[in-house]
This record gives C-alpha cells, sequence and structure tokens, in this order.
C-alpha cells in the first residue's frame, strides 16, 4: 500500500506530510515532463487524449502514461477549472441532515453525482440564517456548478448571489 505512511492531507495547500515529519508536494505535469525531459505541455496533451491530434509519437505518449503510473500521478482539478470553467462539484445546503428525507434527497444526490463524475460536497446549517450564508459563499468560492437547496424563509436573499452567477 503506498500511502500507509500518509498521516495528514491538506486540500488547502496541496501538501501531504509523511510520518518522518517531512512534506511534499504531490506529482504533477511538471514534476513528469522533467522526469522525462519534456514539455510540460506535452505530458497535459497526452493525459487530455489529445497526442494525436498534436502529432505526439506514440512511444512518447506511452512513456508519459508509464511514468504517471508509476508515480502515482492524480490531476489535479482545481489546476484544471483554471481552463474549464466546470469545476465538477455538486453543493447541497439543508437545515437538518439527521432525518429520512435528507438521507434520501442525498443518496439521490450521491447518484447523479456518481452518473455525472462529479463530487458531492453536503452542508449543514442547523437552521441557522448566519451559517447558510456562509456555506452558500463556501460553495461559490469554489465555483460549484450546481447548488441543491431548502432555503431558509429569512435567507431567500442570499440566493440572489447564486442567480447572478
Amino acid at each position: 500500500m503506498p500511502y500507509k505512511d500518509i498521516l495528514y492531507c491538506s486540500v488547502e495547500n496541496a501538501i501531504i506530510r509523511k510520518k518522518d515529519g517531512k512534506m511534499r508536494n504531490p506529482v504533477g505535469i511538471r514534476t513528469i515532463a522533467e522526469k522525462l525531459g519534456i514539455a510540460p505541455c506535452t505530458v497535459s496533451s497526452v493525459l487530455n487524449g489529445n497526442a494525436r491530434k498534436r502529432r505526439i509519437k506514440d512511444e512518447t505518449a506511452r512513456r508519459i502514461l508509464e511514468e504517471c503510473k508509476r508515480l502515482n500521478y492524480v490531476p489535479n482539478q482545481l489546476a484544471r477549472s483554471l481552463r474549464d470553467p466546470r469545476t465538477m462539484m455538486l453543493g447541497t445546503v439543508f437545515a437538518d441532515l439527521r432525518n429520512d428525507w435528507a438521507a434520501r434527497i442525498l443518496d439521490g444526490v450521491r447518484i447523479a453525482a456518481d452518473r455525472n463524475k462529479m463530487l458531492p460536497m453536503v452542508m449543514s446549517h442547523e437552521w441557522d440564517p448566519v451559517r447558510e450564508r456562509k456555506g452558500i459563499e463556501m460553495l461559490l468560492r469554489f465555483r460549484i456548478d450546481f447548488i441543491i437547496t431548502i432555503p431558509l424563509p429569512e435567507c431567500v436573499e442570499t440566493y440572489s448571489l447564486v442567480r447572478a452567477r
């Protein structure tokens, strides 16, 4: 198991801390390009399925894919969202997640997210309008593609932020 020594992973700064206390950045396309002595745009083209269109040799594409597998490369969705306006994230904001209807709705959200290769983000405001507004603002900062919610009556105005987007 390659990740047995990971204690902590922080999404905020994309750094992984190992048991020995040292930190390292996850593997990116630049790392792969440096290891192979090629341009990062070549790695990017292969990983995005554009090798033939960009006339990249099959041997080069094979080497890139092998290196990605060897280094356990995982695409950076945040970096990808700089180019593609879709974040592939779906947000839910509910008052209470402890009842049956919330579980049924979230199960449907999970199924829809899986079908569309999206990441569901779940937030609960516990009937607090301030928490609801902060939750919506957080989802908007992540450039979420969809928000599913039942707004509190006193927070309907908060959703004008969503409509304005």
